[in-house]
């Protein structure tokens, strides 16, 4: 009796021990689930969800109704987070606050990510700018706010948006290019972008 609940005991214990089992000629091997939370991004198998941070520092390319003498630097910054879907798309968005010494906006952004390969990503947002102040004309809120950039690893892209915004002179439209540092590379970025920032602004 003793030797035959051994037996089944042991039958029982085969399927969790061996590491894989061919079925039909063919090795299967345990499904493994993807890691549910990375701080870095990484498409699919690396993880399914990941937060967003970033914080760049752009130049306006082209405005209109601006004087020559208003700032050209622009300092924003992007928190969320993005949900892989696939192995190729992510989904989310985040809060966006950028800033000059001209005033500053609030908005939210809703984001699709595309994983391209080796690392490379092309992330487009489109949102609304809920509130704001400009200290050369009084806005019009919600506005429109929009970004195109091209990413390496989660850690560096490069970016280009644009700001509509109706305001007492007419329609403020902006365009601006920067360098966006995301994940590790925007805790060693923010205090940098801050301080250019800070300098950019005309002493009196």
């Amino acid at each position: 009796m003793r030797a035959l609940a051994a037996l089944l005991l042991g039958t029982l214990l085969i399927p969790t021990t061996l590491p894989a089992q061919r079925s039909g000629g063919t090795l299967v091997q345990p499904m493994e689930r993807p890691p549910s939370f990375c701080i870095r991004g990484r498409p699919l198998p690396g993880c399914q969800w990941f937060p967003l941070a970033e914080i760049a520092v752009s130049t306006r390319l082209a405005d209109r109704n601006r004087f020559e003498d208003t700032p050209r630097f622009y300092v924003s910054g992007e928190i969320g987070a993005l949900y892989n879907v696939s192995a190729r798309s992510a989904v989310g968005g985040g809060v966006y606050l950028g800033g000059d010494d001209d005033g500053w906006r609030l908005g939210i952004r809703p984001r699709y990510r595309y994983w391209v390969a080796d690392g490379w990503s092309l992330d487009v947002a489109a949102g609304v700018l809920l509130a704001g102040e400009l200290d050369l004309f009084e806005g019009t809120w919600p506005a429109f706010t929009a970004q195109v950039g091209v990413g390496w690893q989660d850690l560096v892209a490069v970016t280009t948006q644009v700001e509509v915004i109706e305001t007492t002179q007419g329609t403020w439209t902006n365009w601006y290019l920067g360098l966006q540092a995301a994940s590790y590379a925007a805790l060693v970025a923010a205090p940098i972008a801050w301080l250019i920032a800070i300098l950019s602004v005309p002493k009196d």
